[in-house]
């Protein structure tokens, strides 16, 4: 926080100065993260075709942001825009994998099953085959396709396992979903890859230390977007203490209230009927 505020209002900051230091920064140093080192890059806008204007404009400009906010109050496809971002970044042939990250197991399977079901890229689900409760998800699970291969328990087989994950992440893979906490073990020394961009899906409901973890898997030059919305429920904190003293507030509510990261706001919604929406 301290590198983070001593530099001038003007210097571009790194990602983790912008997203842990902007508890004390300014606006301005926020607003140059994004601006100096955006992007507009030429992507396949094929998967935008199917999209309304608002998600659109979402997509588009997770090209050009490195760190924005969408967020998406209830049924307003959240979810299809973490699809149409994924298939946009892929088709402009950046190097490593995308990675997507939810706080729960159930909202990492609605983030691949999506995918599965509308893009064709290479989508792995990293994380314990039996917590995965859709038939087609655990289907793509990488450590059961690792299982296959070394059936062991010990050490060695682990390792083995591990490694051939790591490979296959850096080398084969367009996208790895998987839960927050697990984001910190799918790389290993020997296939140190990083990730052009990465999507956290439900971020308003998750805790701010667990946002940080997949940033480690960050390139120098990643682009972060965190989907959600804090006005629905907030992250799960079981000490009233922490909860009073920050915890309680995620990474998405703090950045959207503060000025200088630009956010962005899906408009449209398809899950109620417009009578019900009409109902004061």
């Amino acid at each position: 926080i301290n590198c983070f505020t001593s530099l001038p209002p003007t210097t571009s900051p790194s990602t983790l100065q912008v997203l842990i230091g902007s508890y004390l920064g300014n606006s301005q140093q926020r607003r140059a993260f994004n601006e100096a080192t955006g992007r507009a890059l030429a992507a396949d806008m094929g998967a935008l075709a199917s999209l309304n204007d608002s998600q659109r404009h979402a997509v588009q400009r997770s090209l050009k942001q490195r760190v924005l906010l969408i967020q998406g109050p209830p049924g307003t496809g959240k979810t299809q825009v973490a699809d149409a971002i994924f298939r946009v970044w892929k088709s402009i042939k950046v190097q490593g994998p995308a990675v997507g990250a939810a706080p729960s197991n159930v909202a990492a399977d609605n983030l691949a099953s999506r995918l599965l079901r509308t893009a064709r890229l290479v989508v792995r689900r990293y994380g314990d085959p039996e917590k995965i409760t859709d038939p087609r998800v655990k289907d793509i699970s990488s450590q059961a396709m690792a299982f296959e291969l070394w059936t062991g328990i010990n050490p060695k087989a682990k390792k083995k396992r591990k490694n051939w994950q790591s490979e296959q992440f850096a080398t084969e893979v367009d996208v790895i979903i998987g839960t927050l906490e697990l984001a910190g073990e799918i790389r290993t020394e020997k296939w140190p890859w990083t990730s052009p961009v990465i999507v956290v899906d439900e971020a308003g409901q998750t805790t701010e230390p667990m946002t940080l973890i997949p940033l480690q898997l960050a390139a120098t030059d990643a682009h972060l977007i965190l989907i959600g919305d804090h006005r629905q429920l907030p992250p799960t904190v079981v000490s009233e203490a922490a909860a009073w003293n920050g915890l309680g507030t995620s990474m998405f509510e703090r950045l959207i209230r503060s000025p200088g990261i630009d956010s962005c706001m899906l408009t449209i919604q398809y899950r109620m009927h417009e009578s019900i929406c009409s109902w004061p």
